[in-house]
């Protein structure tokens, strides 16, 4: 097991190192297919990967469902020190962001540097729990999910490794709450028994 996933983890650098030889690839490919609707589509769509957005839909979802109410606590904690993280990561590396479309996105000119997308991290990691926790509309989850970390790159706010790297960092969060998840859903039991 701990083999496994030592191989895994090396997969996820290699992936990262090889997205940012194709940051430049990209957008050209991006300069191939831009065009009006693409434009009008993935900037509606990109605000759908807005934390708090993402931080609101989710908790109506969890408050919703009976059973996943015990959760929501650490699903914000979880959430609020990702985006801590990413934020903290962004000012170490200070990656300027690509040109793109920052004059119609304003919140991409409060934090002026692009590694890693805080997009990206928190679509995955909001994927991979509706995904998990949801799964009678799971295709509509990973569609929503790979739109808007694919729209960061289209409208040109971020380059390609730098939603590589977001959603490594939203996958390694998930992997946390599951744990955490898991932990406290036994202590929750314990606790019921008594």
């Amino acid at each position: 097991m701990k083999e496994k996933k030592f191989l895994f983890g090396i997969l996820l650098i290699l992936a990262l190192a090889f997205s940012f030889l194709l940051d430049d690839y990209t957008f050209r490919f991006v300069d191939l297919i831009q065009n009006n609707f693409f434009d009008i589509f993935l900037g509606l769509i990109t605000y759908l990967g807005e934390f708090i957005i993402i931080l609101i839909l989710l908790t109506l979802l969890f408050l919703f469902k009976r059973s996943k109410r015990i959760y929501t606590p650490l699903m914000w904690i979880c959430f609020i020190i990702l985006g801590i993280v990413s934020i903290g990561l962004k000012f170490l590396i200070a990656r300027p962001r690509p040109f793109g479309l920052i004059d119609y996105y304003p919140f991409t000119q409060l934090i002026s540097y692009s590694f890693p997308s805080l997009h990206a991290a928190v679509a995955l990691f909001a994927l991979i729990i509706l995904y998990r926790e949801f799964p009678k509309h799971k295709y509509t989850w990973i569609i929503i999910g790979m739109l808007v970390i694919l729209s960061r790159v289209y409208l040109k706010v971020h380059y390609l490794s730098d939603v590589v790297g977001g959603s490594i960092l939203g996958y390694i969060f998930d992997r946390l709450y599951l744990h955490d998840k898991l932990k406290s859903s036994r202590i929750i039991k314990k606790i019921l028994k008594k």
